[in-house]
């Protein structure tokens, strides 16, 4: 099967249609937006049959924000976080990173697949706009996308003779953010080169920390952490012709997160992050109504600690009894400063073939084959040092005009993969709209899911937590992941000054893989050697249940000044394992009820952007507001609710023909909000209270002839 989808691919279908469907091509002239996310082909964002967010390039001027995760948090209040030095910790729909797949140009987005994806990677400076697709969308895109996609869409040089562009950002605490981009053509070919830099000295807002349940002065612990990282990525394209392009990418990226020495943890290490991909992709269009592509790449995410003190450490080696039985002896060793030690090596191997075509004037199909070979190196947690899985899937969709008013979108995906074998997902939208009105229903189906990861299926290995030595399984039995995801609700667009959306959805995630105690296995069973305290092993344990219902509207009552509000109400329920009741227990693992943890029940956001433009000066203001309720968590305390308001201003100087000079302003929490409470407790925001920065941009441009 998998053979003959590729031999239809090659043969004339494509990754993305490039002929809008006749239902779009009527309100050409009224919209502009064109969004690829929610079906992988184009539409016209507002009559699109699965509903797609867009945040746009006017969105993220107004905004300026800093990262991604800022940026998100402000423009739709479906989205919370709250970053950790492992990654962004961002949350949708009640589920976590682990849940969320996150595209950059429509390829997946490699980073830690224990779900801490580093947003950091993509500078805010390089996104052009960014498209967000609510639900299980796993029939298009795979693994993962269980509480939605993110598609990050990035500025786009071609057809540009020459272009240079520098972004330098300053702001408290030491920030400092650097872009540069020089970009380049010749008859067929292109070139653009990137660098981007991040920095901050971190900041503490309580000297006061919970730790191992005692309370601690004098912390050393910062609330967030200094760190810098750097990136460049270079691209190359190649157009013989019309139909033909082939394109080239590299990309290097480090980070370093620091770590102040003292009590009470007493930390002997820094982080450090070492990241490479490499991708080619070619696309074939023989006419406007079909296309193909065929992509191959590589990604490595890996990261080290890094020792600034002497640090003592321990394995277990195995030995052999007398009488056969197997037992460990522990073996110390020191780290000394200077030193390093891998902790985890991921790389990430990728084949992928998307065509779609038109058949008629009606339906317009979308079908591909994918490979996916991921391969964990891990010393000092897995017992033969590393482990791999792969996974082969093939899908299909097929959009189909029932008349001009009613469309019905379906697709499968079949997967198998290395570990549990063969898997079927489906998905179903419907959308219907009422004559040239702007309202419109949209109804969706869909099943995601997510495979077991390679440290979920293979890790192994024994390390001190909480001053207990246990013994840490993975779990080649895992089944993946799944979710049933419903939603319904209408959307009104009578023109660009007005968009109303509300939408309820459902989404019911089934086989959660968990940590649960289990019995200590008979190999690490015996009377010398170090003394274990049990064994944790991953096993599908766990549920939840959300309902969430959601509002938005923007409405630009005068052409200068647009207004937008969002409303979001998530119930959540989930069936977990419950660490403190099953140790007050027999031991057996005790499963509770109750809501997920870190969600927040009612979030909001609230913008107003004025805009001004003359024949030599710009001016784009923008007012932004994020309110949220307390965020719920079973230890530690609810984190507190809070209202954050950010300023921005934007003025641009076109004096020059080619040059682009521009201004960027800005406060952050202007009424100084910020929480004193001691670390270890729940954050509702890390905010260090109100900060300012500058951004300065200069741009040289030379038109195309």
């Amino acid at each position: 099967m998998f053979g003959c989808l590729l031999c239809c691919a090659l043969y004339g279908v494509g990754a993305e249609a490039q002929s809008l469907p006749k239902d779009s091509i009527q309100l050409s002239d009224q919209l502009e937006e064109v969004v690829v996310t929610g079906t992988g082909t184009r539409h016209y964002s507002a009559v699109a049959p699965v509903r797609t967010e867009v945040v746009s390039k006017q969105d993220l001027i107004s905004i300026s924000g800093h990262n991604l995760d800022g940026i998100l948090t402000t423009i739709s209040p479906s989205f919370d976080a709250l970053n950790s030095g492992m990654g962004s910790g961002i949350t949708l729909g009640g589920l976590g990173n682990s849940y969320i797949l996150v595209l950059v140009n429509g390829r997946r987005l490699h980073g830690d697949v224990g779900g801490q994806n580093d947003l950091g990677k993509i500078s805010a400076s390089m996104i052009e706009k960014i498209e967000i697709v609510k639900g299980a969308a796993s029939t298009l895109y795979g693994s993962d996308a269980i509480a939605g996609v993110i598609n990050i869409i990035t500025k786009d040089y071609t057809d540009t003779p020459l272009s240079v562009v520098n972004s330098t950002r300053l702001g408290s605490y030491g920030q400092w953010q650097q872009n540069n981009t020089i970009a380049w053509g010749y008859k067929t070919f292109s070139s653009v080169t990137q660098y981007s830099g991040d920095r901050s000295n971190g900041w503490q807002n309580s000297t006061q920390e919970l730790y191992r349940k005692e309370l601690y002065e004098n912390s050393t612990t910062e609330t967030t952490s200094a760190f810098y990282n750097h990136r460049i990525q270079q691209e190359i394209a190649w157009r013989p012709n019309r139909q033909w392009e082939v394109r080239g990418t590299g990309m290097l990226y480090k980070k370093r997160i620091y770590h102040k020495p003292g009590g009470p943890r007493w930390r002997q290490f820094n982080l450090r992050y070492n990241d490479q991909a490499a991708s080619v992709e070619t696309t074939y269009r023989p006419s406007a109504y079909q296309t193909f592509n065929l992509l191959a790449s590589f990604d490595r995410h890996a990261y080290h600690y890094d020792y600034y003190s002497r640090y003592l450490d321990e394995y277990l080696q195995p030995e052999v009894l007398d009488d056969g039985r197997l037992h460990y002896v522990p073996m110390p060793f020191y780290y000394q400063p200077g030193e390093s030690s891998l902790e985890s090596d991921q790389r990430q191997y990728l084949l992928h073939a998307k065509g779609s075509m038109y058949f008629g004037t009606d339906h317009q199909a979308t079908f591909g084959v994918e490979g996916i070979v991921d391969h964990l190196i891990a010393p000092n947690r897995m017992p033969n040092g590393s482990g791999s899985a792969y996974t082969l899937s093939a899908y299909a969709q097929d959009e189909w005009q029932v008349t001009p008013l009613f469309n019905v979108t379906g697709g499968v995906r079949y997967l198998y993969h290395k570990a549990f074998g063969s898997h079927i997902t489906p998905k179903l939208s419907l959308q219907y709209r009422f004559g040239e009105s702007g309202l419109q229903l949209r109804g969706t189906y869909g099943r995601g899911f997510k495979t077991p990861t390679i440290k979920e299926i293979y890790y192994e290995y024994q390390r001190t937590m909480m001053s207990k030595l246990r013994v840490y399984l993975g779990n080649p039995d895992l089944k993946p992941q799944v979710s049933d995801y419903f939603s319904l609700g209408f959307s009104y667009d009578p023109s660009k000054k007005l968009s109303m959306h509300l939408y309820g959805s459902y989404n019911q995630l089934n086989n959660m893989i968990t940590l649960i105690p289990v019995p200590l296995p008979s190999k690490y069973q015996s009377d010398e050697g170090r003394e274990l305290d049990g064994a944790m092993q991953y096993i599908n344990a766990e549920d939840a249940k959300i309902w969430e219902l959601e509002y938005a509207m923007t409405w630009a009552p005068v052409k200068y000044l647009k207004l937008s509000m969002g409303y979001t109400l998530t119930n959540t329920s989930t069936h977990v394992y419950d660490s403190e009741l099953t140790k007050k227990g027999d031991g057996k693992p005790v499963i509770v009820e109750r809501p997920i943890d870190g969600t927040s029940k009612h979030k909001g956001t609230v913008g107003a952007t004025y805009t001004l433009r003359k024949k030599h000066y710009d001016l784009v203001a923008g007012l932004h507001g994020r309110l949220q309720t307390d965020r719920y968590y079973a230890y530690y305390g609810d984190a507190p609710g809070f209202a954050l308001w950010n300023l921005t201003t934007t003025h641009r100087f076109k004096y020059w023909k080619q040059w682009n000079l521009q201004l960027t302003l800005g406060v952050n929490n202007i009424f100084d909000y910020k929480e004193t409470h001691p670390y270890g407790l729940n954050f509702g925001t890390k905010t260090p209270g109100r900060t300012y920065f500058a951004t300065v941009k200069i741009g040289f441009d030379q038109k195309k002839d």
